[in-house]
């Protein structure tokens, strides 16, 4: 017996496959263009994006050290730079340092370079206070302050300067300097 469903729907299965097939295309063709258009405005909108706002500011955090440097009671004049200043430290004598702070920095300090050794003073914020310690070469040394503001790595106990503090510097490999 023979199924007469097959055998109708094959010839007018024929005539609307074409049929289908256009209508199929099309919206295949139409649904692509929509894709391409579509990705190309995103694409488009999200470069070309510009955001600007004259009350949002940026800033980034800053930190000025005056250093002020004495023996017996006389200032000593160094040579500055714009991030450091240099002293010529005669042997065995002592000097009061003054390291004094402002800005917009959380918190400021000062590597401290004498010979090929680098100290680090304790941290102090930058309100107009600071810290005062007194300082001795063993031998004459170049004495270079460089500001620096933030937190440094070494931990708060070893430090060499802190405020009161008394240190003895010798001009090559030196030993650590405790604090109290």
């Amino acid at each position: 017996m023979e199924d007469k469903r097959i055998k109708d729907c094959g010839e007018a299965n024929d005539r609307l496959t074409e049929k289908s097939f256009m209508r199929s295309m099309t919206a295949s063709v139409f649904g692509i263009l929509m894709c391409i258009v579509l990705l190309s405005s995103a694409t488009w909108a999200w470069f070309s994006e510009d955001i600007t706002s004259s009350q949002n500011t940026i800033s980034t955090a800053g930190c000025d050290i005056t250093v002020k440097v004495e023996k017996s009671g006389t200032e000593v004049m160094g040579t500055a730079a714009a991030d450091h200043v240099t002293y010529q430290f005669e042997a065995n004598e002592s000097y009061t340092v003054k390291l004094t702070a402002t800005g917009t920095a959380s918190t400021c300090y000062c590597m401290i370079k004498a010979g090929d050794k680098e100290y680090y003073t304790a941290q102090f914020p930058p309100n107009g206070s600071g810290i005062t310690f007194t300082l001795t070469a063993t031998e004459t040394v170049d004495v270079t302050i460089y500001e620096r503001w933030g937190t440094h790595h070494t931990p708060v106990d070893q430090r060499d300067f802190y405020d009161g503090g008394t240190v003895t510097i010798p001009a090559t490999n030196p030993a650590a300097n405790p604090n109290p």
